[in-house]
């Protein structure tokens, strides 16, 4: 069972867009196929959320899934067409970031494709476009938006780890320098001590302060400055699925 919907597109002719869970497997063309996989990976990538729960219930209880009606179906038919005019000019079309190329990855899409989508979606997650997005993949190829979902929240967990900055390269350079100089320099001690002064003279000035203790010590603050930060990007990537 399907709807068919006229798309703007160079491609031309209307799209019959299957309804009912698996239904893409039974002779999906390529073009129909691209279509689904490119409206998972944008819907899922506004609600990843809600994409993983509608993906969990029609698995679960495929009886529950509600009909997919025409009128429904109809509000895509925007997204379609933009899809559709991606495929139609590749160089035309916007290039897709590292959500969207990780997104496409994960379900076996094109993220020029998925790219395309998602700029068509709503930006509202709860938009009635974006529901009808996840219930028709969720009828057709539920385990689009499981795997689907899973890589947008990764990516947006990996997107909001702070980035190794040029101050804590700098930083961790000047250690490996520190570190470098103590295995250079002689030991304490080890210098001849200079003769005393005549009487009634000045002396000469005392030994210098040791210099393997003041470069342990900066060495110590260095480490101390930076291991606060590898702490807490630790725990930012442990947070990620």
């Amino acid at each position: 069972m399907g709807v068919s919907i006229p798309l703007g597109g160079t491609n031309g002719g209307p799209v019959t867009i299957p309804i009912g869970i698996g239904a893409t497997n039974t002779s999906p063309s390529n073009r129909e196929s691209a279509l689904l996989r490119a409206v998972a990976g944008g819907a899922t990538i506004r609600a990843p959320q809600a994409a993983r729960v509608a993906a969990k219930n029609a698995k679960d209880n495929p009886a529950a899934v509600p009909a997919i009606l025409a009128a429904d179906t109809a509000r895509l038919a925007p997204v379609l067409t933009a899809i559709d005019r991606a495929m139609s000019n590749r160089a035309g079309a916007a290039a897709p970031g590292p959500q969207e190329t990780a997104v496409a990855r994960a379900i076996g899409a094109d993220a020029v494709l998925v790219k395309a989508a998602l700029d068509a979606l709503p930006a509202a997650a709860a938009d009635a476009i974006n529901v009808s997005a996840i219930a028709w993949v969720a009828g057709t190829e539920p385990q689009l938006l499981e795997a689907g979902g899973r890589a947008a929240t990764r990516q947006a967990g990996l997107a909001a780890l702070p980035a190794p900055s040029a101050r804590l390269d700098q930083v961790e350079a000047a250690i490996a320098a520190l570190t470098a100089a103590l295995a250079a320099l002689p030991p304490p001690g080890a210098g001849p001590v200079g003769p005393a002064g005549p009487p009634g003279a000045v002396g000469p000035a005392g030994p210098p302060a040791d210099p393997v203790a003041i470069l342990q010590a900066m060495q110590q603050l260095m480490q101390d400055l930076v291991q606060p930060l590898r702490d807490r990007i630790g725990a930012l990537e442990a947070k990620v699925p």
